[in-house]
């Protein structure tokens, strides 16, 4: 499930994760079961014993997995401007193995080119959508969104508010995309025929708020979902502030109610981070060393409660990923004594991870974490993909064993 969300504790940035032409990535980390994910393209079937590299076709502009067997990449070759070869590659083995096909995408190389930053997303073995990022001349956060119905082997074009930011279906009718800048929320019904902009009100008493920034919707299931806004306005002689809110849906994103007002601060730029598993809506934050995980109800029939687990380690949430309420995965970047280069995770609370060291606690490193769960965050399991690299000589090439 996608993941970006926040719901009531702690500040803090998402991590976005482009996929481009120079370093094709698959999702960068999705529980799809209790022993099947992936992170950082790795896949484990043990629940984090080992981990597998996945071998990822070469030149892939997007990928995406819908399970942990089916996936998807689109691979470009040629120099820009000039005869570009596309093609999409397809694996049934969780990316052991790739098909190719050749694929004629509908767009004038002559006249446009590809910026790099592209999504590429299916709902079912046959239905998908490519959205391409496109600069041509002066234009600016400009994207062209195609459609498959055959999984893949030809596109069209899709009508859509023609941005080059995100976009999610939750199913091969129902999608939503940003506009320009995130300034902009639109959504399809009829699988991408037509569109309409989304916009949601806040309060009416609050102000300033005549300006609204969204992220994506998150959804648990078809109907169950929540999406985040952030209201700025004009300075005024009293404050210039930003508030974010929290709007949900039961009905597939029809209609949505205000749930909550999260944050107030001076200028935007911070989210909560969430995400959604059936119609439950999951928030993780850490504090003191304690990650706590808040579970609330997007339709009422389930009881919200709030479980607490101490880490040990100074860290922020960057990630999240749930398979149902109970089994998740949150990636950490935590506070670390050895050397990120080693990609050999110590955590340890007699760090600093801010800019600045101080004679009690030197100044550390930053170095990814990954936690999973599976009483719903009671307990915690280490399950950090741990790699150990050797490199031949200080330009010479560098080889990476995984080791837990």
């Amino acid at each position: 499930m996608n993941s970006h969300l926040r719901f009531a504790v702690t500040l803090m940035l998402i991590g976005l994760a482009l996929t481009t032409a120079a370093a094709p990535q698959p999702q960068r980390m999705q529980r799809f079961s209790s022993d099947v994910g992936f992170a950082d393209g790795f896949v484990t079937t043990d629940s984090g014993k080992h981990w597998r590299e996945m071998n990822l076709p070469n030149s892939s502009i997007a990928t995406f997995f819908l399970n942990p067997t089916t996936g998807w990449a689109v691979t470009m070759d040629g120099p820009m401007g000039e005869d570009l070869q596309f093609a999409i590659a397809t694996t049934r083995d969780s990316g052991q193995s790739w098909s190719m096909t050749p694929i004629k995408l509908p767009i004038d190389q002559k006249q446009t080119w590809l910026a790099g930053q592209d999504y590429l997303q299916f709902t079912d073995p046959l239905h998908g959508w490519l959205n391409l990022s496109i600069q041509s001349g002066s234009a600016f956060d400009f994207g062209i969104l195609l459609k498959t119905v055959d999984g893949g082997k030809t596109w069209i074009r899709a009508d859509g508010p023609g941005t080059a930011e995100e976009m999610h279906f939750i199913n091969a009718q129902d999608g939503w995309q940003l506009g320009p800048h995130r300034r902009e929320l639109w959504v399809t019904h009829d699988g991408s025929k037509t569109w309409q902009q989304v916009s949601l009100k806040p309060p009416a008493d609050l102000k300033p708020a005549d300006e609204a920034t969204y992220l994506l919707p998150v959804f648990g299931d078809d109907k169950h979902g929540a999406v985040e806004a952030a209201f700025t306005g004009l300075p005024t002689a009293s404050e210039d502030v930003c508030h974010t809110a929290l709007f949900v849906t039961s009905d597939g994103g029809q209609r949505w109610d205000l749930k909550a007002m999260l944050v107030k601060q001076k200028a935007y730029g911070s989210w909560w981070l969430f995400t959604a598993a059936g119609s439950v809506l999951i928030t993780p934050t850490v504090s003191d060393e304690k990650l706590t995980l808040k579970k609330v109800s997007l339709d009422g029939t389930s009881v919200a409660n709030t479980t607490t687990a101490d880490l040990g380690f100074l860290s922020y949430v960057d990630g999240i990923s749930f398979s149902n309420p109970q089994q998740g995965w949150v990636s950490l970047t935590a506070c670390c004594e050895a050397a990120c280069s080693t990609c050999v995770l110590k955590p340890s609370p007699r760090v600093s991870c801010t800019a600045v060291a101080n004679r009690d606690r030197p100044l550390g490193m930053q170095c990814r974490a990954l936690l999973s769960t599976d009483d719903g965050g009671k307990t915690w399991t280490d399950i950090t993909l741990r790699q150990r690299c050797v490199q031949e000589g200080p330009t010479g090439k560098k080889t990476c064993t995984v080791e837990k």
